[in-house]
């Protein structure tokens, strides 16, 4: 039987069921679908998997064991050289988020951070570029005034006309960069509209409108666009997020540390430098 996703649930740290498709490494959204959490929680406490096939014009369902499936995809793949890429010792983070923020860079897929303020959404992707060694491109889109200036580039009439292309152009012209987009949700609109086909998979074109003749611009293999998002009532600052630019991301929800994760993480930065009444 040919699968259309294989699901394998789990519970966050704040006991919400979760679930990420085998198939293809990314998250499974289920927040709006109780009928689906159903499931996920069923086979998270029988230890299963759940598998979503076409049945005629609907999905079917089947409950399959993990052993199993992961025989079954053992045997019909290549075995290929894995190269693991550590988290850093200076930074706490789920080895589950590392990970998938690894591949989506060695993949040159998009990805977003959201949570709450200070939790290291954009430190991160610093760490992670750094651990794969790759060139990254970082733009503060809350910051931008001049949103085509920034994007596109600037149009100059001194001594005649020219076009100066900007630092983001240069940016996914470069080969397996990581472009890091901070603070997305408080980007002017006009910078999604922008960045609209450039974030699509089927596209990844910039047409530099600004520029004789309009040329467009390939974005170049191996680039991958990670952005980072405050979202919520608090942050007042922020714009409520256009749907069709959130869904050409693939979202991690970075976590709030506990005081335990705070001890840590202060220890590992300080040392003996730490003051012990801060505990």
């Amino acid at each position: 039987m040919e699968y259309k996703q294989v699901l394998r649930g789990y519970y966050d740290t704040e006991k919400k069921v979760k679930a990420i498709d085998l198939l293809t490494d990314q998250p499974y959204f289920i927040e709006d679908r109780p009928d689906m959490k159903q499931r996920i929680e069923r086979a998270i406490n029988f230890k299963q998997l759940l598998a979503i096939y076409q049945r005629g014009t609907r999905n079917g369902f089947k409950y399959i064991e993990q052993d199993s499936f992961y025989i079954d995809v053992q045997e019909s793949k290549p075995t290929k050289p894995v190269t693991m890429i550590n988290k850093p010792d200076d930074f706490i983070i789920s080895d589950l988020k590392w990970k998938y923020l690894v591949r989506c860079i060695n993949k040159g897929k998009n990805l977003m951070f959201v949570g709450p303020a200070g939790t290291g959404k954009t430190q991160v992707v610093f760490k992670a570029a750094e651990a794969l060694e790759r060139e990254i491109f970082y733009f503060n889109l809350g910051s931008t005034q001049d949103v085509r200036s920034a994007i596109i580039g600037n149009t100059y009439f001194k001594d005649g006309t020219y076009f100066e292309e900007s630092a983001f152009v240069t940016a996914i012209k470069t080969p397996n960069s990581v472009i890091l987009l901070d603070e997305i949700s408080r980007a002017n609109p006009e910078a999604w509209n922008i960045l609209m086909p450039v974030l699509d998979a089927n596209i990844r074109k910039l047409r530099l409108d600004e520029k004789e003749n309009s040329p467009v611009i390939d974005v170049a293999d191996g680039v991958s666009f990670i952005s980072t998002a405050n979202i919520g009532f608090e942050y007042t600052a922020a714009r409520m997020l256009d749907r069709a630019l959130v869904d050409r991301f693939s979202i991690i929800e970075m976590d709030t540390l506990d005081k335990d994760q705070e001890m840590k993480l202060l220890s590992l930065k300080f040392g003996s430098k730490l003051d012990p009444k801060v505990n």
